[in-house]
């Protein structure tokens, strides 16, 4: 479960327009997560980028871009909401939803969503 004030890596997330129909944040880009995503939490030992190669952009930066594309963010959670079931309409599954809000230093916010577990 995502908690605020935690450290957590995040892959596999797209970052796309946010589609203003389905979401009450006031972003205009969103990062979605679903089930090839992975979500860890990681101790802050101050060595967590160490060793990886990342095309870290800040959330000011992101909300510049247009389309689709792929980048890396570091940011706090300043939102959890609690997970949500819905029914997925293809398929009649049922799943589960999370919102989050992370925001960075640039003082911007971006809302995501996690899929699944």
């Amino acid at each position: 479960m995502i908690k605020e004030g935690k450290i957590y890596s995040f892959t596999n997330g797209t970052i796309k327009l946010a589609n203003k129909k389905w979401t009450t944040i006031p972003n205009d880009h969103c990062i979605t997560f679903n089930e090839n995503s992975c979500i860890i939490e990681q101790d802050d030992d101050g060595k967590i980028c160490e060793g990886h190669k990342y095309n870290f952009r800040t959330l000011e930066d992101i909300s510049e871009t247009k389309g689709e594309f792929i980048s890396d963010v570091i940011g706090v959670v300043i939102e959890a909401n609690d997970p949500v079931q819905f029914v997925v309409r293809n398929s009649g599954e049922i799943r589960d939803r999370r919102n989050v809000v992370i925001a960075d230093t640039t003082g911007k916010s971006i809302g995501l969503t996690i899929w699944g577990d």
